[in-house]
């Protein structure tokens, strides 16, 4: 039921961003030797951009393309100089077919930064439960997925954070899920199982929940975010 890695090599990751992303700082403030980041003020730049950084996108394992419209070019482009890269669309809404049967995934959110950041942080920085690569992308691939995000402070501060994650959310009707747990330095195990058993009691027995802990020392004691995409 649970896939989760305590320890795997981490990925080598680029953000590209096209045009104006609200609170694109986010993602600058994640770049180390795992991550980096690509802005682009116009699509129609992608090739030279993408050329002069050719070298390093061919060492690239994953790709978010953040934008607030879909950007078929940017796509087909980065995919001839990052051929191995899992590319995962991140924008708004979805309606170019070509878009989305270009990319790998596509990830639907109303907060383009926060959900790629999220994700960047239980992915590439190693912690106790590194989301593993593997299983992130074995759990995206080829599915249209949605964000969302939980946060809470307090007492049962973990379990509140997932409650406002999937407020709404019908459960029982996913084929996937991906759960990314942050909270500071001091996240305890044992409260990450028992939430997580929780869960897997509205999910259809044939599910795997695939998860993975973040570390933002920013966060109190009490304080712990969800992020969760799902289809």
């Amino acid at each position: 039921m649970f896939d989760f890695e305590v320890e795997n090599e981490l990925p080598q990751i680029k953000v590209i961003t096209v045009g104006q992303v609200a609170d694109e700082n986010k993602h600058s403030q994640l770049v180390n030797e795992n991550v980096g980041l690509i802005p682009l003020d116009k699509a129609e730049n992608c090739e030279k951009v993408f050329f002069e950084k050719r070298a390093d996108l061919e060492k690239t394992n994953l790709i978010f393309v953040v934008s607030e419209t879909e950007n078929s070019i940017v796509v087909e482009t980065v995919k001839r100089f990052a051929k191995e890269a899992f590319v995962v669309g991140v924008s708004t809404e979805f309606s170019d077919e070509k878009f989305i049967q270009q990319v790998d995934t596509v990830v639907q959110s109303d907060n383009l930064a926060e959900i790629v950041a999220d994700f960047i942080t239980v992915l590439a920085k190693p912690n106790m439960l590194t989301l593993c690569f593997d299983d992130f992308k074995s759990s995206l691939s080829k599915l249209k997925m949605i964000s969302s995000v939980g946060f809470a402070k307090g007492e049962n501060a973990l379990m509140q954070a997932m409650k406002n994650a999937l407020s709404g959310k019908a459960l029982s009707q996913c084929k996937n899920i991906v759960i990314g747990i942050i909270a500071n330095e001091n996240l305890e195990i044992e409260p990450i199982f028992e939430m997580l058993e929780i869960i897997s009691e509205q999910l259809d027995e044939n599910i795997d929940i695939v998860f993975g802990t973040g570390i933002n020392s920013e966060l109190g004691d009490d304080e712990t975010k969800v992020v969760v995409l799902f289809d």
